[in-house]
């Protein structure tokens, strides 16, 4: 199998277990073989799913980057 074919089946892989909410997008970016979330959010985009944030985890993001600017 090429490496791009079996890329792309590993993406698939990944994609899936993600949108059945069965791991996390960390997880998700480890079995696909990619090196970040970012880039296994542009992933996701390329198979038309949407990244399980809310507005909950927003403020949270915020108030950890506060923090971590005050020191």
């Amino acid at each position: 199998m090429g490496k791009k074919v079996e890329q792309s089946v590993i993406e698939t892989i990944a994609v899936d277990l993600y949108r059945r909410q069965q791991i996390s997008l960390g997880k998700a970016a480890e079995i696909a073989r990619v090196p970040s979330k970012w880039q296994m959010g542009q992933i996701l985009v390329k198979y038309d799913v949407w990244l399980d944030y809310t507005a909950e985890d927003a403020e949270q993001d915020w108030n950890r980057l506060r923090k971590v600017l005050k020191t």
